[in-house]
């Protein structure tokens, strides 16, 4: 994979395979070169539920070696010996005790994703860390057991280790940022059932 600068710019919620070597290469965002993905996913619905109506741009997926923390500008990432370490800049950054779960090396994904109003995640999870900053709009998080919180523009979180769902329930699209850190070669997303306990799509 192209070590990827993402100067210009990890939840997530919305590539149902984001692999190395699955026909998708994806470039540095410093040449231009944007991975722009429509989601919809063909899994039967006793499988997993799919997601509607978003939209995940993606910037970057590097494999990296060394990881950094710093204030300023914040994590730094390289791809190991002999190659320099860039900063992740503008999107969410992991605090020190994300970066010590970490067992390098380990791919680094930056992206995008627009909901539209009324607009779901479907159920899924990742592995690895994730971390959001809703950019703008509202998305409303549910948990397996129906449990919901409102993300708002501006916060920043981590998604949880657990089956998760997310949806736009506003009038106007709802975007966010995400920093991914997956290990090596894995999917971005997992799909998941329906949980027993919780309606909601």
């Amino acid at each position: 994979m192209d070590a990827s600068r993402p100067d210009g710019v990890v939840s997530p919620f919305a590539l149902q395979r984001l692999k190395k070597g699955d026909g998708m290469r994806v470039k540095s965002a410093l040449s231009g070169t944007l991975v722009v993905v429509v989601l919809a996913l063909t899994v039967p619905a006793a499988v997993a539920t799919p997601s509607v109506g978003l939209q995940a741009t993606v910037l970057s997926r590097t494999t990296v070696s060394t990881l950094t923390a710093a204030s300023q500008p914040g994590v730094s990432f390289g791809r190991g010996r002999g190659h320099e370490a860039r900063p992740i800049t503008g999107f969410p950054q992991p605090t020190a005790p994300q970066l010590a779960l970490l067992t390098l090396p380990v791919d680094v994904v930056l992206l995008t994703i627009t909901f539209q109003p009324d607009a779901s995640s479907g159920w899924h999870s990742h592995p690895g860390i994730v971390l959001v900053k809703v950019t703008s709009g509202t998305l409303t998080l549910y948990d397996p057991a129906c449990g919901s919180i409102k993300r708002t523009a501006g916060e920043t979180f981590a998604e949880p280790a657990v089956s998760g769902l997310a949806r736009n329930e506003g009038s106007v699209p709802a975007t966010i940022q995400i920093t991914a850190f997956l290990t090596v070669g894995a999917p971005f997303r997992i799909d998941d059932p329906q949980p027993a306990n919780c309606p909601t799509r």
